[in-house]
Parts: C-alpha cells; sequence; structure tokens
C-alpha cells in the first residue's frame, strides 16, 4: 500500500472550497498546507499546536507560500482550545 499524504485524505475526507477547518496538533503543517490550498481564499483553516517554534516556522512558510487564510493558535489541547465548534465544517488530527 502507497503512502497516504495528506490531499489524499483531505479529498477522502470531502473538504471542500469554502471550509472552515481545524488542523490540532498541526505540528510542522503537512496538513495545514494542504488545507489552505483545498479551502481556497473563502475558507480558513486554524494551525493549532503546543510547540511555539513549529508553529513560527509554520507561520513563515505560510506567509512565504501567499496563504492568508490560516490563523496560528499556540496551545495545548489537553488544557482547552477555544473554537467555536458550530464554526468548522471538519477537523484534522494526524499523529
Amino acid at each position: 500500500m502507497a503512502f497516504l499524504t495528506p490531499e489524499h485524505l483531505i479529498e477522502r475526507m470531502n473538504i471542500k472550497e469554502g471550509a472552515v477547518v481545524a488542523d490540532i496538533g498541526a505540528g510542522s503543517g503537512a496538513y495545514t498546507v494542504a488545507l489552505a490550498r483545498t479551502v481556497g481564499d473563502e475558507g480558513k483553516v486554524y494551525a493549532v499546536d503546543v510547540h511555539k517554534d513549529l508553529l513560527e516556522t509554520l507561520k513563515s512558510s505560510l506567509d512565504r507560500a501567499g496563504y492568508m487564510n490560516t490563523d496560528i493558535i499556540w496551545a495545548d489541547i489537553e488544557e482547552g482550545v477555544y473554537l467555536d465548534s458550530y464554526s468548522l465544517d471538519a477537523t484534522v488530527m494526524s499523529n
């Protein structure tokens, strides 16, 4: 079996342009970038992680790539993260 890419899995999740998605445990951002591309300018991606250094690197990468549809959130999900659950179309959590 071939390795499943973030793009393939996002397609299987039926995430479409204009969707609002949270990437919980975003890490280095493989899913965040793929989600930002998928949801387009009308959508939004919240990248949440406890590792501030990874989020800073991710933010720089997103800025260089021109993705303005992302919000970076430094938080520990075990402590709680406020995202209005009614505002999300999907949540991604990947190991």
